[in-house]
């Protein structure tokens, strides 16, 4: 197609002569968004981190709180307390502490995003959607970081945890 733009464009001004002729995407991939692209890169890939460092700290803490709780839990199942309710209480204590801090978090967000809408390219600053998937990515970590230390809380013999000080 280019021969025949340039022949056209010739044909109405002879003294106008295109220089180079590309797509749109060409043209806009020259003109300087590779700055906006590779801080959109770097922002999503610090989101990732973020994502990773808050499982493992959610990780951390579970690990602390069912290490703190093997007594209750061996006292729990001695009582006839099941895996899965074990299991249960476990994740809860994770899910529920995510839970407030997504609460938290997004009232954080109502408020912070009104200022930063200029930065926002493509949605909106109240884009219901965005919100629902980081919460579903959130919990997601959160049920499985949690899930190791609720699977090793399971694995309490009563007898031992009896006897643990």
């Amino acid at each position: 197609m280019a021969p025949v733009i340039r022949r056209e464009i010739m044909a109405l001004n002879a003294e106008v002569a295109p220089i180079s002729v590309g797509t749109l995407a060409d043209a806009i991939s020259r003109q300087g968004l590779f700055e906006f692209r590779a801080i959109a890169t770097l922002t999503g890939i610090f989101g990732l981190i973020g994502i990773v460092l808050a499982a493992i700290g959610l990780y951390g803490v579970i690990s602390f709180v069912v290490e703190r709780q093997t007594q209750e839990i061996g006292v729990r199942m001695a009582l006839g307390a099941t895996r899965g309710s074990v299991l249960s209480m476990v994740l809860g204590n994770g899910i529920s502490l995510v839970t407030v801090g997504l609460v938290t978090g997004l009232a954080a967000t109502m408020v912070i995003t009104r200022f930063m809408s200029s930065l926002l390219i493509g949605i909106s600053p109240w884009d219901v959607k965005t919100f629902a998937a980081i919460a579903m990515v959130l919990l997601g970590a959160a049920v499985v970081a949690s899930w190791i230390p609720a699977m090793r809380a399971t694995r309490v013999e009563p007898s031992a945890a009896l006897r643990y000080e």
